[in-house]
């Protein structure tokens, strides 16, 4: 063997080499990509199973539907001005269904508002009553109030 077989056999062995990897990655990458693609397909899967879920257990929502059945219509309108509205001082809450004042009372009682007083100044003047509702109510009465959304 003299060094002109040794390169071309050198040659050849390379490109045979070469020419192997490349069929071997045409048999093998589809195969990779098709598990990169499941694996998306599974997490997307994922995705849309957790939001038609409920951030809340049926026990919850019972009890919350048993406590607006008892509520009066002007704490449930307060209710749901509170949901689209956020904290509000009560001063500032306009329902039609009654005294705005005794309807937070009510829903304060009940165990949906939080309640905040400020008294401004020197203390002596007329408080300010700031309710908000409660965070782990409001999923559940977003679900009454606007069912479908």
């Amino acid at each position: 063997m003299n060094a002109k077989d040794v390169i071309i056999n050198a040659i050849a062995g390379a490109s045979l080499a070469f020419v192997g990897s490349i069929i071997i990655s045409l048999f093998h990458a589809p195969k990779l990509l098709d598990d990169d693609r499941q694996k998306e397909i599974d997490r997307r899967d994922e995705t849309i199973e957790s939001l038609g879920r409920k951030p809340y257990d049926e026990k919850f929502q019972r009890m919350v539907r048993e406590k607006m059945r008892n509520a009066s219509p002007s704490a449930q309108e307060l209710l749901k001005f509170m949901l689209d509205h956020g904290e509000m001082d009560i001063n500032f809450v306009t329902i039609s269904t009654g005294n705005h004042h005794a309807a937070g009372h009510e829903c304060y009682c009940l165990g949906f508002l939080d309640k905040r007083e400020f008294r401004p100044g020197n203390g002596l003047v007329a408080r300010e009553t700031y309710y908000k509702l409660k965070d782990n109510f409001h999923d559940v009465l977003k679900d009454i109030f606007y069912p479908g959304s």
